[in-house]
């Protein structure tokens, strides 16, 4: 049996936050999904992503809005991260140690989700 990909509820929010200040109903599209109806208050269960994104593909047909995904973005950046993630990133001192953290901790976001770091060597020239 293949693991069940998980993700937070809290990673939907700013789609539908969006969604409902635009006009689009979003609960009988939650219903039909089988996803909590509410979502503010449900901000850190887990729900399986195929949920999630079945959820979200009605959304833009239903809504007609084809770029979601990037209207959402340019909106929130990284504020869909849990506010203990947000604040470790917030924290770090650089922008490498603000990609070490994250790749060490996303995988709690998002349960199949991997992010990591490769370094390249650094360019010797010979003389």
């Amino acid at each position: 049996m293949e693991p069940i990909a998980l993700q937070r509820v809290r990673v939907l929010l700013p789609f539908t936050r969006f969604l409902e200040k635009i006009g689009i109903p979003i609960e009988p599209t939650l219903e039909r999904a089988r996803m909590p109806l509410d979502l503010e208050g449900q901000k850190d269960a887990y729900v399986p992503i195929r949920l999630q994104v079945q959820f979200l593909h009605e959304m833009i047909v239903r809504g007609g809005v084809d770029d979601l995904g990037l209207r959402v973005a340019h909106r929130v950046g990284a504020g869909f991260v849990s506010e203990a993630l947000r604040a470790s990133l917030m924290a770090a001192p650089t922008l490498n140690q603000g990609l070490h953290i994250l790749s060490g901790h996303i995988y709690r976001e998002s349960s199949l989700t991997r992010i990591w770091m490769v370094t390249k060597p650094a360019d010797r020239k010979s003389t």
